[in-house]
């Protein structure tokens, strides 16, 4: 087995690798991969970040690659790459495929790499090659639509005659609704103490956003660098996306962003940057995101935060426990003081990671 950096030439071999692993691969190739790894800003252009097995006969067995980004941490700037698209053939699984790439992939010098979504054992693998975790990001629900909430608690009862019987009162839904009300009637309190930020919509993001990164960086930090090269890389030239961008104005100067991503049935709150310092502003973001969200029918409305300001706010604005919690994974060939980053309160969102897609 031999395991190797990807080189241009590789690009159809390894999509005739993505045909056999996703079966949305029309969705990953060849736009999105391209995106992600040849028309990246911060990537380097003299290589791909990623990392090959080819078997004794020259073919493709499996592959790992990570998406590049830049990292605030403290005052320096690093390239960062955020692990994806692990993925070893059926026929050489089990066979320590998987380990050699990340062995490889964590081998090259100066490198700081992220992770947050995978399986077990692979978590178990970069574990043991050295990753560390670090603080849960937590995904929430802003606001829930009563009738999932009513078919979520008919399977809970396992279905049958009590789950039916649930579905067809409509308790569950109307607890729901009247939750969502009250929420909703907090909100509108709120909402009348804070008229002070004026939220415009970005069709593609300016000096204002360079601004904001500025003024922000050391109070946000570590996170990635939310500059206008990566607010537009990330949220307006990404393939096959959706997003809605928003600006936070006070008094004519930005004071915040959201990114938003309407869905068929829900509404997901992808980014947000305001300054901790201010956790109002917070609220009140996410209040306008919530009226999005219902003034386009949706009433399913989701977050993920792993900052402890930020999962405050988000509380405040009405959600309840979190529905669910990633284990971010950071590990660095850099000379960094491991045991701070590990405690430190990174800035995660959803739309750090390819998970919200």
């Amino acid at each position: 087995m031999e395991i190797r950096r990807a080189q241009p030439e590789d690009q159809e071999a390894i999509f005739d690798l993505y045909r056999f692993a996703y079966p949305d691969w029309e969705k990953r190739i060849p736009q999105r991969w391209l995106w992600q790894f040849v028309d990246n800003p911060f990537a380097d252009p003299k290589q791909l970040s990623i990392f090959l097995a080819l078997d004794d006969e020259k073919r493709i067995i499996g592959q790992t690659s990570s998406i590049m980004e830049q990292m605030q941490i403290g005052s320096e700037r690093y390239p960062t790459g955020w692990v994806v698209d692990v993925f070893v053939h059926p026929d050489y699984r089990g066979q320590g495929v998987a380990k050699a790439l990340k062995k490889m992939q964590k081998s090259q010098k100066d490198m700081v790499e992220m992770s947050i979504s995978m399986v077990d054992a692979m978590r178990h693998i970069v574990q043991n090659l050295g990753s560390r975790p670090l603080a849960p990001l937590q995904i929430f629900l802003l606001r829930v639509d009563p009738r999932s909430l009513s078919r979520a608690a008919a399977r809970r009862l396992g279905g049958g005659f009590l789950g039916g019987l649930v579905q067809k009162s409509h308790l569950v839904e109307l607890y729901g609704n009247l939750l969502n009300a009250v929420l909703d009637q907090r909100a509108h309190s709120r909402k009348q103490m804070e008229k002070n930020i004026v939220f415009q919509p970005v069709n593609r993001w300016g000096d204002d956003a360079d601004i904001l990164w500025e003024e922000l960086q050391h109070d946000i930090a570590p996170a990635a660098v939310r500059n206008t090269r990566y607010l537009n890389w990330k949220y307006v030239d990404q393939p096959g996306m959706n997003f809605v961008g928003f600006m936070g104005y006070r008094d004519g100067r930005p004071v915040g962003y959201l990114i938003l991503r309407p869905l068929p049935h829900r509404g997901v709150v992808v980014d947000l940057m305001f300054s901790p310092k201010r956790p109002d502003d917070m609220v009140a973001a996410l209040d306008f995101a919530v009226d999005y969200f219902r003034q386009r029918g949706l009433k399913d409305v989701r977050i993920g935060s792993s900052h402890p300001v930020l999962i405050d706010c988000i509380q405040r604005a009405g959600a309840g426990r979190p529905v669910q919690k990633m284990i971010p994974m950071f590990y660095t060939t850099r000379d960094l003081d491991l045991d701070s980053l590990t405690a430190a309160s990174w800035w995660f969102t959803l739309g750090d990671h390819d998970i919200q897609q």
